[in-house]
C-alpha cells in the first residue's frame, strides 16, 4: 500500500474549524486593542493642541485667536493661528477614528471619501475656504474661547460670554478642543442632542452640540481643557461643562436640571447621566 501523502476531507474540516475558533477568540481582543490605541493617540493629539495654544497665547498676551470673522478669507481659525507651532501636520488635526474628509479635493460638499460616515468622518477639503489651504480634521475648538473684536459680535450680551484669555478661574472645567464634526461651535445649555448616532451636522440647525457630540470612543469622546488635562468623558457630560462664562452647568439636559432619560434620543437614553 502506498503511504498517504494528503489530508482527508475530515482532517481539513477539523483544521478549518480550529482556525475559525481561534479567530473568533482573537479578533475581539484585536478590535479592543485597536480601539484603545486609537483613543490613546487621539488624547495625545489633543495634548499637543493644548501645547500649541499655550504657545500661541504666550506670544499674544495670553489671548486666544479671533476665530470666525463672518467670511472665510478674513477669519483666524485655530488651524491657521497655531500653524507655525504644529508645522501644518494634518494628522494631529484628526482623531484616528475619523480621518476621511467629507468634501473632495475640489471642495465639493459631501463628495469626499468620508461623506455619510459621521461620526467617523473629518470636515474639510475646501480649497479657497480656509485661506486657500486644503485643511481637514476631525477636532473642533470651543468657539467661546475666542478673542473676538467687539465689531465682530453685535450682541453686547454675547460678547460677555467669550473667555478670550487662557488665564481664567477653574480651567479644568472649560473645554478647549474635542472630537467634532466641524471646526468650532458655540453650544448653549438648552441645545438639544443629535437625534441619531450618525446625525450629520447641519449648518442651519440650532443646536451646536450636534457639532460636538461624536460617538467615536464607545459612547465617549476625548476632551482637552484649559488646564492641559485630557479626559475621555461620557457624551451626556458635555452639557455639564463650562463652555462660556455664563453657561449654566445645571441646565435642562443635566441631572441637576432634572433631565430624565425619556428626554434623550433613543441612542443616548441608556448612557450614563451627569
Amino acid at each position: 500500500m502506498k503511504p498517504r501523502n494528503a489530508f482527508t476531507l475530515i482532517e481539513l474540516l477539523v483544521v478549518v474549524a480550529i482556525i475559525a475558533l481561534l479567530l473568533s477568540i482573537v479578533l475581539p481582543s484585536l478590535r479592543l486593542a485597536k480601539r484603545k490605541a486609537q483613543t490613546m493617540m487621539c488624547k495625545s493629539n489633543l495634548r499637543q493642541w493644548h501645547i500649541v495654544f499655550k504657545m500661541y497665547t504666550q506670544e499674544f498676551n495670553e489671548r486666544f485667536n479671533e476665530g470666525w470673522a463672518g467670511q472665510a478669507q478674513k477669519s483666524n481659525w485655530w488651524m491657521d493661528a497655531g500653524r507655525q507651532y504644529y508645522g501644518n501636520v494634518a494628522e494631529i488635526r484628526c482623531c484616528p477614528t475619523a480621518t476621511l474628509p467629507v468634501n473632495d479635493l475640489q471642495g465639493n460638499a459631501n463628495k469626499g471619501p468620508g461623506a455619510g460616515k459621521q461620526p467617523f468622518a473629518a470636515w474639510g477639503y475646501s480649497p479657497g475656504f480656509f485661506k486657500d489651504r486644503e485643511d481637514y480634521g476631525s477636532y473642533g475648538m470651543n468657539g467661546w474661547i475666542e478673542d473676538k473684536p467687539d465689531e465682530w459680535v453685535s450682541d453686547v450680551q454675547q460678547r460677555k460670554k467669550y473667555w478670550r484669555t487662557i488665564i481664567v478661574p477653574n480651567p479644568a472645567q472649560i473645554p478647549l478642543i474635542t472630537d467634532a464634526q466641524w471646526i468650532d461651535g458655540w453650544p448653549e445649555p438648552t441645545d438639544s442632542p443629535p437625534p441619531f448616532v450618525n446625525t450629520i451636522w447641519n449648518e442651519s440647525g440650532t443646536s451646536h452640540f450636534w457639532r460636538f457630540v461624536q460617538n467615536r470612543h464607545n459612547n465617549q469622546q476625548n476632551m482637552a481643557y484649559f488646564d492641559g488635562s485630557v479626559n475621555t468623558i461620557g457624551l451626556k457630560k458635555l452639557w455639564t461643562l463650562k463652555w462660556h462664562r455664563q453657561f449654566n452647568t445645571g441646565g435642562p439636559w443635566t441631572l441637576a436640571g432634572g433631565a430624565a432619560s425619556a428626554k434623550w434620543p433613543a441612542w443616548m437614553k441608556n448612557l450614563q447621566e451627569f
